[in-house]
């Protein structure tokens, strides 16, 4: 089963994090690096975690950075899922 979180700060409503969990795996995103870092310090008091840093792919989903955005896509996962089902060059 997978969960997300989404939250906004109260007093500065362009700040947010997102949690996403699936079984044990957790990515979480924020446009906040002193809210992210509280939130880590919670969660490595609390349980034994490896933080990644930054990750491009995600159970599926191909993760882009860039200064300004961040960008979430399937793509990598349609080719594979296009190949699999021998859609693709057969």
């Amino acid at each position: 089963m997978t969960r997300i979180l989404v939250s906004r700060n109260g007093e500065d409503s362009s700040s947010f994090i997102v949690v996403l969990v699936y079984v044990e795996d957790i990515m979480i995103a924020s446009n906040n690096d002193a809210t992210l870092e509280q939130l880590k310090f919670l969660l490595c008091s609390e349980f034994k975690i490896k933080d990644l840093d930054s990750t491009r792919f995600f159970l599926g989903l191909e993760i882009a950075r860039s200064s300004k955005e961040m960008t979430v896509c399937q793509r990598k996962y349609a080719h594979n899922l296009s190949e699999d089902a021998c859609i693709m060059g057969c």
